[in-house]
């Protein structure tokens, strides 16, 4: 079998059918394994999410991580500091009350916290206009390319064969059936292909004459100089309305933000012109990050379906195609349960989740739908 796109979902595609012990498993990468969105990924993990789906994906992808030298002999640097989501709407404080209750329900250690309590995390936090946030104490972050890379030797020395600056440039099919692909340098045959290709599944897809609704938007990322205007250990900070965030990287921060008016594209310079909008909200959420300066930036893809939740199904019409991609800036956090839950599908085996809201049929009759919120 081929997959295609040596991203972070891929590599654990590769890595759970492997260790299942599928044979003649092929992985491409048309540049070099994590060089698209995961490379450019800050890395965020998080177990608070909206719907019973997301949440279990997290339960397991986390604990994954947790164990993941065990499981690979590689280190993921995974650190459970948090997450504080704060709200400063009456929209957004419902939002996490409720989601709260369904993460609790499900057994994950989240809380929610008056204004006053958040400021035992981060005492330099603006807590005027703050209505409260949530806690998930066991969220955090991992090195994306440590975890990728992590995946990928594990799954070589289980003997699967990983290709690297190999594009696909088509997919081939034999009536109703895939067959295989095609690439620079031949065909490779295959009665099952796995398209973990992410922000650029629509084009490859489009040229088989399929319709995968996934558009890449560029999300941009700075880091500032060392400072020390916040402690050295606090937990990724989220401003619920407007997908601000910040954390802890090394001596200095990390921080960015959604541009809500960035159209679909796959340019990755970064938006500096934008990051006056970031360095503003940063200041009015967190007051002592006026003083921060930026040494460096960069910019990635979000690869955004229209409910913002990803696409893990068979391609109706092409018998052997499943679509592991579009997960909206949740794929790195979720890979290792994608990968395994992609894994059972290819071996005929019970995931043991209900995937009808990874559909691709989902979106057969686009209606506006209500979604998972497009933040790290």
């Amino acid at each position: 079998m081929v997959i295609v796109g040596g991203g972070c979902i891929g590599a654990s595609v590769a890595f759970h059918l492997a260790r299942a012990g599928l044979k003649d498993i092929v992985l491409l990468e048309a540049g070099r394994l994590g060089s698209g969105s995961t490379g450019r990924s800050a890395g965020g993990v998080r177990h608070q999410f909206a719907t019973e789906l997301n949440v279990h994906l997290s339960l397991e992808s986390i604990a994954f991580l947790e164990r993941f030298e065990q499981e690979t002999g590689a280190a993921a640097d995974l650190r459970l500091t948090g997450y504080l989501m704060l709200a400063h709407s009456p929209a957004a404080w419902r939002a996490l009350q409720e989601s709260v209750a369904l993460q609790k329900s499900l057994g994950v250690p989240a809380h929610l916290l008056t204004p006053q309590e958040c400021l035992e995390f981060v005492p330099q936090l603006r807590t005027d206009g703050l209505l409260g946030a949530s806690l998930g104490e066991r969220d955090g972050h991992a090195v994306p390319e440590n975890v990728v890379q992590g995946l990928a030797g594990a799954t070589r020395r289980l003997g699967a064969t990983i290709l690297e600056g190999t594009p696909v440039t088509a997919m081939t099919r034999r009536g109703d059936a895939v067959t295989g692909v095609q690439t620079p340098a031949g065909p490779i045959a295959a009665p099952i292909v796995v398209l973990a290709t992410g922000a650029f599944t629509r084009p490859l897809a489009q040229a088989a004459g399929l319709a995968i609704p996934i558009d890449p938007v560029r999300r941009c990322v700075y880091v500032t100089q060392p400072f020390a205007g916040v402690p050295e250990r606090i937990p990724m900070v989220v401003d619920f309305d407007t997908g601000f965030y910040f954390r802890r990287e090394g001596a200095g921060i990390i921080m960015g933000m959604r541009n809500p008016e960035e159209p679909p594209g796959i340019g990755t310079a970064v938006d500096w012109a934008f990051f006056e909008q970031v360095s503003r909200r940063a200041a009015w959420v967190c007051p002592a990050l006026a003083e921060a300066a930026i040494l460096r930036g960069w910019a990635g893809l979000h690869e955004d379906t229209p409910d913002h939740n990803g696409i893990l199904s068979w391609v109706a019409g092409w018998e052997g195609l499943l679509v592991a991609a579009g997960f909206s800036g949740h794929g790195f956090m979720h890979s290792p349960a994608i990968g395994r839950v992609a894994a059972d599908l290819v071996l005929g085996r019970d995931c043991g989740l209900d995937l009808a809201p990874l559909s691709l049929d989902r979106f057969a009759s686009l209606r506006a739908t209500a979604g998972e919120a497009a933040f790290i």
